[in-house]
Order: C-alpha cells, then sequence, then structure tokens
C-alpha cells in the first residue's frame, strides 16, 4: 500500500539533487558558510520560492534571518486549517539550530544521521524515532543517503487529542507531562519504534495530505491521534529515553566493553560494536570523560596492571603482555607518569 507515497518520501527532492551535486564536487554539504547568491536562486527555483524575496536585493543575510523567523512559528510548517504537517528533511544540507512552537516527529525512514541536543549528539538510524517538544533547540546533521520525515503536531491538538495518553500509566505519560508542562525541555527517543503498521499511518497521513481537503485533513488529525497511540502502547522503558539518559548509559556500555576487551580493542572495533563512525564515537568519549580514546584505554590498562601487580608475582615482562603492550620501557614511563613510582615500586608498597 501507498508504494507512490513511499517512493516520494525516499527520492530525492530537485534541492536535495542540488545539494548532493555539490557535496560530490566538492566533499562538502552546502550550509551559509558556502553558499552563494547564485545558489540560494537556484534553491528557491528547484523549492519554487522565487515568489519569496529578491535576493539580488535583499542578499544571504536577509535570507537566513527570514528563515530564521519563519521556523520558529507554526503556521509556515503547516498549511491552511491543517493540525498535522508531514515533509521531508533536506538531505546533503548543514543542519542549523532551530526552535519552533509545535510538536515534531523525526522519522528515519532509511540510513543514519546525528541528532544534536545540548548535551552533545545522539546517532540515529532507521526505524528510529524523535519526539521533539515544542521549544526545544535541536538540529539534524549529516543527512546524505538517509531519508528522514518530520510529521509535526500543533501544540494545541496535541494537548486535547492525546489527554488519555497524558492520564494513562503507559512509561511515555511521563515524558509527555513533564515536556506539556515545560519541565521536559529535551528530545525523546525511540529506538526502532517505525514498524510496518506505524509506516502505513505515516503514509496515509501523506496521502491525505497531498490530497489537501477538509476531510483530508480532519482524517490526518485521527491518524495522528492513532500513530501517537500506537507507539505509546507499543514502547517500552529500554527503548524509550531523553539525552541524559542515552549519555549516561552509553559512555558506561562503552567503557564496560573497553574493560572487557582492553587489550585488544581498537577505536574501528569500538566503532563498529556501538554502530558509530569513528570520528563521532571519539567526539562522544572526549565529551563524556574528557579524554580520547587512547588517554581512556591506558587509564583502563594502568588500572588493571595496578590488580595484577597486587594479587600476582608476574614478571613485568609477562604483565605488559597481557596487558596488551609490547614495550615494557615504555609501560613502565607512563606508570611513572600515572602513579609516581615504577611499577615494582608500586608492588612493593601495596603487598606489603
Amino acid at each position: 500500500m501507498f508504494q507512490q507515497e513511499l517512493k516520494e518520501l525516499l527520492s530525492l527532492s530537485e534541492a536535495d539533487k542540488l545539494g548532493k551535486e555539490y557535496y560530490e564536487r566538492t566533499g562538502i554539504v552546502l550550509s551559509g558558510e558556502v553558499i552563494d547568491e547564485a545558489m540560494i536562486q537556484r534553491l528557491m527555483k528547484a523549492g519554487g520560492l522565487e515568489h519569496y524575496m529578491d535576493v539580488q536585493k535583499e542578499g544571504l543575510d536577509a535570507l537566513i534571518l527570514a528563515a530564521s523567523k519563519v521556523i520558529h512559528q507554526e503556521t509556515p510548517f503547516f498549511y491552511a486549517k491543517s493540525d498535522v504537517s508531514v515533509r521531508k528533511s533536506m538531505r546533503y544540507f548543514a543542519g542549523f539550530h532551530h526552535t519552533h512552537d509545535y510538536f515534531e516527529i523525526q522519522c528515519v525512514l532509511e540510513g543514519n544521521a546525528e541528532y544534536a541536543t545540548a548535551l552533545g549528539n545522539i546517532p540515529i538510524q532507521k526505524n528510529d524515532l524523535v519526539l521533539v517538544p515544542p521549544n526545544t533547540d535541536h538540529c539534524i546533521y549529516d543527512i546524505k543517503e538517509g531519508s528522514i520525515i518530520n510529521f509535526g503536531i500543533r501544540k494545541s491538538t496535541f494537548e486535547i487529542a492525546f489527554r488519555d495518553i497524558l492520564s494513562s500509566n503507559l512509561p511515555i505519560s511521563v515524558y509527555f507531562k513533564n515536556a506539556m508542562t515545560g519541565q521536559q525541555n529535551n528530545e525523546i527517543f525511540f529506538r526502532n519504534a517505525l514498524d510496518e503498521f506505524s509506516l502505513q499511518l505515516l503514509l496515509m497521513m501523506y496521502h491525505q495530505q497531498k490530497l489537501d481537503t477538509n476531510e483530508s485533513k480532519k482524517i490526518n488529525d485521527h491518524l495522528a491521534q492513532s500513530f501517537i497511540y500506537y507507539i505509546a502502547e507499543k514502547s517500552t522503558t529500554d527503548s524509550i529515553f531523553g539525552s541524559a539518559e542515552y549519555m549516561k548509559d552509553k559512555i558506561w556500555d562503552i567503557r564496560m566493553y573497553m574493560i572487557e576487551n582492553y587489550k585488544t580493542i581498537t577505536l574501528s572495533g569500538l566503532a563498529n560494536h556501538f554502530h558509530y563512525s569513528e570520528s563521532y564515537l571519539s567526539r562522544f568519549i572526549h565529551r563524556q570523560l574528557g579524554l580520547n580514546f587512547s588517554q581512556l584505554l591506558q587509564e583502563i590498562r594502568l588500572e588493571k596492571s595496578c590488580e595484577l601487580l597486587i594479587e600476582t608475582d608476574m614478571k613485568i615482562t609477562e604483565l605488559c603482555e597481557k596487558i596488551g603492550y609490547n614495550n615494557d620501557s615504555y609501560y613502565i614511563n607512563i606508570f611513572r607518569k600515572k602513579y609516581g613510582v615504577t611499577p615494582l615500586q608500586f608492588r612493593k608498597m601495596h603487598q606489603k
């Protein structure tokens, strides 16, 4: 069902094609730093916005200012008399931080990207959903081959239509209540929540939106309500998390995995295990712990060597091999810098 709608949402728009063309030619995505007036005119023409403003007269700064004002309000995002809107995120464009006064659900149909929160970036991938409460500063980075759909709901409609969820004991209810009262001004993530049924609901909303009739707008209100109800009932505490929870839990998982595999672990192997890029993982570790990967690995290996020095009579050469070092002098040097004594002095002090 709705194969044409799915094809449209997965395909590149005319503006996306311009971004892809530029990316393939230069290796960088379009942003305010590289876009000139000629490119703005091409983008506006591709998006059917030639009438929006006189670029030759107003210039790039005015366009960016106008766009930033527009993005904060409900009206431009929604069609006339509509409380629900389904739109595609642009690809091959640098994301920019913004807020708006409506609820938004980011739906990852294909590929992956990075979602920027106030606490740091969080990777999102196919079938993930992100609920963005009103007035939350947010941004999505690195959308190239993937496809992300923005599903917007007016705040007033959300509050009235989803009263049952707000008063229920579902795991998601606490998040919604906090979001509505302004206590939770950050995103809610749903891992692997977009299954075949919820996808069909999303495609039906897109189909009704294209019809653009009074009846289709009413139908979409009910479809949106069904979509939220379904996600709420299907989701568990294990699949729902806020950005703060993610940051705390994920860095713990990463550190524990490194402790379990400290002898042979590499940045590439760690990134593959957690399905991150190496660059993202490096930034994440440094942001959470203040250490880069090599520093964290060295810290873990030195901690393990302290245990072996105290609990065994293992020779230094054997101990080095055990913790993943093949150079005794290097190990002794970094140990002395860390603890102020040599490994053998440390052993004598603590074994007594």
